[in-house]
């Protein structure tokens, strides 16, 4: 469901407020190694981080749309960005261990009949100067779902990612030394095999353990309520970014809501 930014922010802060747990859906994170690989990015073993990208080409059909009236409305779902990449979204930044603070995007509607978009580009500035590049659409093979993350580094490249179901990940020293043994040996040593098999297949199996975890040994979920108003602050900056044409600052000042863009007419 579409949401705005002082929606997310009231959750937030009734959170902080109250000691409630509330975790986020953000599945990404809760894939096998990628927990790993942030805790060795945010150590500085592998320098600087300089850019990270993420793609989320993630292709629905017209039927999909058609098959309940919410899809793709400003007001009950949003566009490919929204809907399908707003996780995607949140684990680069969460990878890259620093906030947004200023976006600039473009959308367009190219192939599918929907309120929003259905293909957006957007460039993010980071507190400590990296950039982020993201893309995300509908408009590509329904029958081959893909989303990649990578961020790249002073002395690596590491690259993370699922390609029709199936985990992928391509991540290397400078010079061409494979990181790849390294990380699932260290998965599979702390979460065991079958764990590790399953969540990489399912990787919600990931969140309710964590949760169950939070509330067991009172301590902040993994994608805890921050996360999600941050994620959907930065996504409504992006549309915001679109439907203005410039860049904005981050996090927003005022409320902004898909249902802003309802008026927009360059689709």
């Amino acid at each position: 469901m579409a949401m705005s930014t002082a929606e997310a922010r009231e959750i937030h802060d009734v959170a902080q407020r109250t000691g409630r747990k509330i975790a986020m859906g953000h599945i990404y994170r809760y894939l096998p190694i990628v927990g790993l690989v942030r805790d060795d990015i945010a150590k500085g073993l592998y320098g600087k981080v300089t850019h990270g990208a993420i793609f989320v080409r993630w292709g629905h059909d017209d039927a999909y749309y058609d098959s309940a009236a919410w899809r793709g409305t400003w007001a009950k779902d949003g566009g490919a960005l929204m809907n399908q990449t707003i996780h995607a979204i949140d684990l680069l930044v969460w990878l890259m261990g620093t906030e947004p603070c200023e976006a600039e995007a473009m959308i367009a509607r190219r192939m599918r009949h929907i309120e929003a978009e259905d293909l957006g580009m957007a460039i993010l500035r980071m507190e400590n100067g990296a950039l982020a590049s993201i893309e995300g659409t509908t408009c590509t093979d329904p029958d081959r779902h893909m989303a990649t993350f990578t961020v790249f580094c002073e002395k690596a490249q590491l690259s993370i990612g699922l390609s029709s179901g199936k985990a992928k990940m391509d991540m290397r020293m400078w010079g061409g030394k494979k990181l790849n043994g390294k990380y699932l040996r260290r998965q599979i040593k702390e979460c065991g095999l079958m764990y590790t098999i399953k969540s990489a297949i399912n990787p919600h199996l990931g969140i309710y353990r964590d949760l169950a975890d939070s509330v067991i040994n009172n301590k902040s979920p993994l994608a805890d309520s921050y996360s999600g108003f941050s994620s959907v602050d930065t996504l409504m900056g992006i549309y915001k970014s679109a439907k203005e044409g410039r860049a904005v600052e981050l996090p927003l000042k005022e409320d902004f809501a898909s249902t802003d863009m309802s008026d927009y007419t360059k689709l």
